[in-house]
């Protein structure tokens, strides 16, 4: 009616009033039920979805009181008005710039607003779960689940929650009612290989990881998990892949190092064993079991060496790597002592 009304009266009254109805409302079109768009899932309605509408009306409405400024006020007075009109606006950004702080407090602010957002207590519930908040966890994704009981971000969490507190059979009750919810989400998948490689199920959880990563090819949690479940399985070409893949992005996870040495162990490499082993202890030089593994890698790759040269060797691989020798050497030669190598052993220590 609007849009009809300022069409007639064009003539008369300017084009700027239709043109600032086209603008709103076109750029309102997306969010405003004519097609499904992801927020919808959780509202129907949200300020932030006219922050480009509203650009048109407040160009108008600018101009506007800029015309009837000009007509009746001095440049002197307007410019004043003006002035202390951003002023005011500014004290309220800056008063509302701490909502914003971080996702937690944004997420807070929105429950204490509205205590029925779905999203608010899924996403809280998340944080907390990443943080170990278990019993907030728990309050938040339960509260989300009272209100949706199809939300598979919470009922996924909520499985981790279950999981981290030993609740076994019910983690896995909810990791799969994750997945019947949500078929081509990779989370849940990920989350029940987690718990099968935990239960001992290798091959289930191979099954579920490589599901995830076929859903999401980029989807970094299924490659750790496929590569862990791999080496375990001693699928050992078939993990290194995997675990190759994850260190490329993340090469200081230590826990993947690991499991790459012992992949390259099981491959009969034990100079790269070792040579990963060895950067695995200069990510973690304080780490008493990477130490224990470098030196055991060490000892392996190293044990055909001539005694003459052995502790020379040995020196070399630690501070190529960039570790400190000292602390090592003992443990090499412990190493190699209970590989029956005693006068290699000897070599070590100088003796």
């Amino acid at each position: 009616l609007a849009v009809g009304i300022t069409w007639m009266l064009r003539a008369r009254i300017g084009r700027g009033p239709l043109a600032v109805l086209l603008l709103f409302g076109g750029t309102l079109v997306p969010a405003i039920g004519f097609f499904d768009v992801y927020p919808f899932r959780y509202s129907f309605v949200a300020d932030h979805f006219q922050y480009h509408a509203s650009v048109a009306v407040l160009v108008a409405t600018a101009a506007a009181l800029h015309g009837v400024a000009r007509a009746r006020l001095s440049a002197t007075v307007t410019a004043s008005i003006a002035a202390i009109w951003l002023l005011l606006l500014s004290f309220t950004t800056m008063g509302l710039l701490g909502q914003y702080k971080d996702f937690k407090t944004l997420w807070v602010e929105t429950l204490a607003k509205n205590p029925s957002s779905t999203l608010a207590l899924a996403n809280l519930g998340g944080m907390a779960t990443e943080a170990r908040d278990l019993n907030s966890a728990r309050d938040y994704l339960t509260r989300c689940i009272a209100l949706d009981d199809t939300s598979n971000e919470a009922i996924v969490s909520l499985g981790i929650v279950e999981q981290l507190e030993g609740n076994l059979a019910e983690a896995k009750r909810l990791y799969e009612r994750g997945i019947e919810l949500k078929p081509n989400a990779s989370r849940a998948r990920n989350n029940l290989a987690v718990l099968q490689l935990d239960l001992g199920d290798t091959g289930s959880a191979i099954q579920l990881a490589r599901k995830s990563i076929e859903i999401d090819p980029e989807y970094y949690d299924g490659h750790v998990t496929l590569g862990w479940a791999l080496t375990r399985d001693k699928q050992w070409q078939s993990a290194l892949t995997e675990l190759q893949w994850v260190l490329q992005r993340t090469p200081s996870v230590i826990e993947t190092r690991i499991c790459l040495v012992n992949c390259l162990t099981g491959l009969k490499r034990p100079s790269k064993a070792a040579a990963q082993a060895l950067v695995a202890l200069k990510i973690t030089p304080e780490d008493a079991a990477v130490q224990q593994l470098a030196a055991k890698t060490l000892a392996v790759a190293l044990r055909n060496q001539p005694a003459a040269s052995l502790r020379n060797k040995v020196i070399a691989a630690i501070k190529n790597s960039g570790n400190e020798s000292a602390p090592l050497l003992p443990l090499v030669a412990d190493a190699l002592r209970a590989l029956g190598e005693a006068s290699l052993a000897d070599a070590i220590q100088g003796s």
